[in-house]
């Protein structure tokens, strides 16, 4: 998919400015923008603002993806250290993430 999609500058992630999505401690900018664009595509349900928190873990997250591309990476033949090198994992990180997988 990503062979397939028009590049816009040298990373994944990429802010309509050009510059690369990564947020300040305090910015949660990503996040906004994350959950604006699942709401949109129906991924929340109507009204997801005023959802409990346990309601709320039953939707996608962010790093739910990143976790299953360690997943998935792993199960192509991936090593734990290519695999932080695509996801931005430490090792300790996506170590952790297979042995969840694995037990």
């Amino acid at each position: 998919m990503l062979d397939a999609t028009p590049r816009v500058g040298p990373f994944i992630l990429t802010r309509a400015d050009g510059r690369p999505w990564h947020t300040d401690k305090d910015n949660k900018q990503l996040a906004k923008e994350w959950h604006r664009r699942m709401a949109s595509a129906g991924f929340y349900p109507a009204g997801s603002e005023n959802m409990t928190k346990e309601e709320k873990k039953e939707c996608l997250r962010f790093n739910d993806q990143r976790g299953t591309a360690v997943t998935l990476l792993s199960d192509a033949g991936a090593t734990i250290p290519q695999i932080c090198s695509i996801t931005g994992h430490t090792l300790q990180s996506a170590t952790r993430i297979l042995t969840k997988i694995w037990q």
